[in-house]
C-alpha cells in the first residue's frame, strides 16, 4: 500500500459487505436443507396418530357419499 490509512467509512463498507454475504449463505443453506426435509418430513408430535391404521375413519356402507354444497 501507499502509507494511505483506511478509512472509518471504507472500514464499515467492507464490513456490511462481509455480513451480506455471510447472511446470503446461510438463507442458501436453510433453503437447501428444507428441500431434504420436505421430501422425507418427521414429526414425532403427530406421526403416531397418522402412521397407525386403527384410527382411520371407517365408513358405514349406509352412509351417505354425496357431498352437497350450501351456494
Amino acid at each position: 500500500m501507499s502509507g494511505n490509512p483506511v478509512s472509518l467509512d471504507t472500514m464499515q463498507n467492507g464490513l456490511v459487505a462481509f455480513v451480506g454475504v455471510i447472511l446470503a449463505l446461510c438463507v442458501f443453506l436453510s433453503l437447501l436443507f428444507n428441500k431434504v426435509s420436505k421430501k422425507d418430513p418427521k414429526d414425532k408430535k403427530t406421526d403416531w396418530f397418522f402412521q397407525e391404521e386403527k384410527y382411520d375413519r371407517k365408513l358405514d356402507e349406509r352412509a351417505d357419499k354425496n357431498q352437497y354444497r350450501n351456494y
